[in-house]
């Protein structure tokens, strides 16, 4: 194909561009079972993380939070991961507010929120949220980090 351009469809545009608000997980790792593996990888390298990381699936339940991430809710990860993402907002409508702009945007930076931790302790956080596309669906990361502990 030399001297040739190559025309991309609307989808392969999409899923190519480097503004893409959504990312994907490629296709050659959704096959024969590597995404378990690509996952794995993915959150050895979260935990490992020195502020609150998580995925958070479309009813709110949580797939995965790192330490740090319940550290600063005053739980286990056991606990955090039993809970719900809209337990830890001190306003409801707060919440409701950053997912509907997560979800019309794809993305959050630098979001300031008032949270809650086990202890009924209020906090300042700073969040930002990325969703993502793969083969089991739409998911939401996120990362927190207590802007009260500065």
């Amino acid at each position: 194909m030399a001297g040739r351009t190559r025309r991309r469809t609307p989808k392969a545009k999409a899923a190519g561009t480097a503004g893409n608000r959504r990312h994907r997980v490629p296709p050659t790792a959704r096959s024969s079972g590597a995404d378990a593996l690509v996952r794995e990888r993915l959150y050895d390298i979260l935990e490992s993380s020195p502020i609150g990381a998580t995925i958070v699936r479309d009813d709110g339940s949580f797939e995965f939070a790192n330490s740090r991430m319940a550290e600063t809710l005053g739980l286990t990860k056991q606990q955090f991961l039993a809970s719900r993402a809209r337990d830890f907002y001190v306003d409801p409508d707060e919440r409701d507010r950053i997912g509907r702009q997560l979800r019309k945007e794809g993305r959050l930076r630098d979001v300031q929120a008032l949270m809650k931790a086990a202890d009924g302790r209020q906090f300042w956080i700073l969040l930002s949220f990325e969703k993502t596309d793969d083969a089991d669906g739409t998911r939401d990361c996120g990362w927190v980090y207590d802007i009260d502990e500065q």
